[in-house]
């Protein structure tokens, strides 16, 4: 879904703050959006099944990840892997009111990925 490539192109500064690369991090936010979109999925399929009122086993509502095209979710995945693993290894983690821009980061990818 993404890259570290795909990182620059939003952080261009990204890879100067001593962290050479982000590979694993890139695989961990592709399982976090497959995960989020099996969640809303399974509630927006339930719901269809039940207004439809078929007969259908849950193994039939079971959603395909072949069906994905994962790069449709590449910005997704920037942001998840920005506010989630990245950021948060560079922060000092000051107190409330007085945010490093690491934070203020962290806040604002987190916001874009929700």
């Amino acid at each position: 879904m993404s890259t570290d490539d795909n990182l620059i192109e939003y952080q261009s500064d990204i890879l100067e703050y001593g962290i050479d690369d982000f590979d694993a991090y890139h695989s961990k936010a592709r399982e976090d959006i497959l995960r989020r979109l099996r969640i809303e999925w399974w509630v927006r399929a339930r719901n269809s099944q039940m207004k439809a009122d078929s007969i259908r086993t849950a193994e039939h509502l079971e959603m395909d990840v072949t069906l994905l095209n994962e790069a449709q979710f590449t910005r997704c995945a920037v942001y998840r892997v920005m506010s989630e693993y990245v950021l948060p290894q560079l922060t000092k983690w000051n107190s409330e009111g007085d945010e490093d821009k690491f934070q203020v980061m962290m806040m604002h990818y987190r916001k874009k990925y929700d």
